[in-house]
Formats: structure tokens, sequence, C-alpha cells
């Protein structure tokens, strides 16, 4: 933990904050924690971490620009079936099934026995 420097997104990475989670857990030190994990799985080396961004908004924009390289069935070709794929539905129809007379005293609930 030599030259260890708290990093402003993860709290417990300031040692004294580590401390007291530990004492509170009755340990001594974070191996003594992480005492049952395999080393084969133990990260060997520090974690590549971005410099932390000086705005809120600045890390909102880089999380947004990870995010949006995800891909989803709005613009793309989808292949699921079973029902699973997207539909169109007019906002009529939620309009519709929305409004109180279509509400049951039951549970105030639009309700599927009442002939929707």
């Amino acid at each position: 933990m030599k030259g260890f420097k708290n990093h402003p997104y993860i709290p417990n990475s300031d040692l004294r904050i580590q401390k007291e989670m530990l004492a509170e857990l009755g340990l001594n030190s974070l191996e003594e924690l992480h005492a049952e994990v395999p080393n084969e799985i133990k990260l060997k080396e520090r974690m590549q971490l971005e410099a932390p961004f000086p705005a809120e908004y600045d890390l909102r924009r880089y999380m947004m620009g990870i995010l949006n390289k995800n891909k989803d069935c709005t613009g793309n070709l989808c292949f699921l079936g079973a029902g699973c794929w997207p539909h169109y539905v007019p906002a009529i129809c939620d309009e519709i099934n929305g409004r109180g007379e279509f509400l049951t005293a039951y549970s105030g609930e639009p309700y599927n026995d009442f002939g929707k």
C-alpha cells in the first residue's frame, strides 16, 4: 500500500476509513478480509483507473460515451422470437387503457376480466 493515493470515486481508499471498516469487522488487514478469495482470481497489479474528472458533467459525458457503444433493437434488426420483438403500440392504446372507467373497485388498477 506504499504510495497509495485516495481516489475520489472510491471512498474507502482513504487508509483511515479502511482501518475503521476493518476494526468494525474485527480484522487487521485487507489481505485478511480477502483470505478466502483464491489467488488465481485476485488482481495482481494496480487498477488502471481514469484520472478523476474535474466536474460531474465531465464524468457523465465520459460514461455516456461508453454506454452509447451498446447496441439495442431500436437501431438494429431483431431476431428475438416467442413474442419478444419490438412492437409498435400507438399512444392512444395507453390513453384508453388508463381511463377511469376501466379501473375496478377491486384494486384500483386495470384488471383484465373487464373487457379491455
